[in-house]
């Protein structure tokens, strides 16, 4: 069950990045917590992340992943149990 409060959060996320004002990793991560079925929003933005290498690399402090490729894995991880 989700709380008025964290319904609220994700739909300001959801919102925000929808209009380009950035959060997708944010707003993954939170679908994630919450355990959220939204696959074509998570696909959207989780490809627009693995795609955009200037995305990609502004993660990098977020990510606990010295290397690319464990970073990929993360993300990519994140899709697939997101979008199961």
């Amino acid at each position: 069950m989700v709380s008025k409060t964290e319904e609220a959060q994700v739909n300001r996320l959801e919102n925000q990045v929808d209009n380009g004002g950035g959060g997708a990793w944010e707003y993954l991560c939170l679908v994630r917590k919450l355990k959220l079925r939204r696959s074509d929003k998570v696909l959207k933005h989780g490809l627009s992340i693995l795609n955009d290498p200037s995305k990609r690399s502004s993660l990098g402090h977020e990510v606990k992943a010295d290397v690319h490729v464990k970073f990929f894995e993360q993300l990519s991880g994140l899709l697939v149990k997101l979008l199961q």
